[in-house]
Formats: C-alpha cells, structure tokens, sequence
C-alpha cells in the first residue's frame, strides 16, 4: 500500500511468499482430494505444490476483489474464524477465539471509518484462512471434504470468476478497477450497512447449514451460486423511480 504496487507486482509478491511456505510445510500443501461421496482419495503427486500455490492465490485475488466497501473482508474473516474453530484440532481453538476478537475490533474501526484494510490487510486475511483451512483439511479429511473448503470460500470466488468472464469478453484486464462487482450493486440498491448484511448471509448461511448437515456441501455450493445469481440480477435492476 506504502509503495503503489501494481496488481501483477503484488500478486508476484504473494505467490513467492505462498510457495515457499507450501515447499517448507507440507501441512500447508493440499497433496489429494477427497470430495463428498468419494471414498477414494485423489492424489495430486508432484502438481500438489503447484495445485496449492493456484487455489491461494486465486482465493487472494478474489478477497482482495471483494474489499471494496467497509467491513466485507472483515466480516468474511470472523465467518471463517468460526468455522475453524469447529473445523481445526481443539489446539487451535484458543489462537482462532483471539482471531475472531481481534477481527471484531477491526471491524469496528472500519465500520467508523477509522482503519483502512488495503491491499496488504486483505492479502494478510485471505492467506490466513486460506492456509488454515488447508491445514484443517488435511488433518481431518475423514470428515472434511474439499468441497467444505471450496464452500468457505464460494461467494467472493463466484464474483471474481463472473468479473474476469465478463472483463474479458469485454477485452479488458481482469484486473482493472470498476464498480460491478457484487458489493457495488447492493450499496446502490440498498445502501450500506444493509448491503453489508446482505452479503454476510450469502456467505454464513450456507455454511451454518453444510455444517449441521455433515455431506451437503455439494448441496450447499448449489445453493449459493444459485443465490449469488439471483441476488446479482435483482440488484443489477435500475431502481424504479418515485414520483
């Protein structure tokens, strides 16, 4: 943020960072898949690192995407806190609890226009998690799934694939700025904070339910993206005029 990166110079930056840690902690590398249903695990072999490196800095880039209004990457940070503390070894449930706490400060700050997440603070949330819930699952992927993961992560992931298909149809850089993603259409629909909740609930609630129903998150991926969908075409509507 300091020095005016570009967005290529600093995802450059992230993936260095990110693999060398996959290559020094193999807790920190997703070696197979195991999706619902299967009962066979797929092993990566030699992509895993590669496999690995992709997913975070995809998750990265899609975070950082999605923090273009007060109190998102934040909030996202406190969903995914718990959940790990359901999902990680009771170890972590002490570090997680004082993760969820101090994100709850930082939302309050941000919420009052009082701190300001940039770039860094955005990469900083989203390797986070991204790492963590790798380790959880590989250390329980009897009960875990890769699909579990994928769900976490789902809302902000669907905009920026949506972001890219459409800046690229329109031949412009994925990376460019503008204001269609999904956080811009509900501030001008419904304003913000409601917007804010709005978003939180794409997220949280899928996940409450693959997590009360052990095995759904197929299920529950549907549903978001068929929310996301849904949300997105009601809130790209012009809104009708009064008289």
């Amino acid at each position: 943020d300091r020095f005016l990166l570009s967005p290529r110079i600093r995802l450059g930056v992230a993936m260095i960072v990110l693999l060398l840690l996959v290559v020094s902690a193999p807790d920190f590398s997703l070696s197979f898949v195991r999706l619902s249903g299967q009962s066979e695990l797929l092993l990566l072999g030699p992509a895993a690192e590669a496999f690995t490196l992709l997913c975070l800095v995809g998750l990265l880039n899609a975070v950082n995407m999605a923090d273009g209004k007060n109190g998102i990457v934040i909030s996202l940070g406190l969903i995914w806190s718990a959940i790990l503390i359901l999902r990680l070894p009771p170890a972590f449930v002490p570090m997680m609890a004082a993760t969820a706490t101090a994100l709850g400060v930082l939302l309050w700050f941000n919420m009052h226009n009082r701190l300001f997440l940039g770039d860094s603070g955005s990469y900083a949330i989203s390797a986070l998690f991204g790492t963590l819930a790798v380790y959880a699952y590989n250390h329980d992927f009897a009960r875990i799934r890769a699909d579990d993961i994928v769900l976490m992560f789902a809302i902000p992931v669907f905009d920026t694939v949506r972001l890219m298909i459409v800046r690229s149809l329109q031949r412009r850089s994925p990376f460019t700025g503008g204001r269609d993603h999904l956080h811009h259409y509900l501030y001008a629909r419904v304003g913000w904070p409601r917007g804010l909740w709005i978003y939180v609930a794409l997220v949280a609630l899928p996940n409450a339910g693959a997590l009360a129903l052990p095995g759904t998150a197929p299920l529950w991926l549907a549903v978001s993206l068929l929310v996301y969908v849904l949300v997105l075409g009601r809130v790209q509507r012009p809104v009708p005029l009064t008289a």
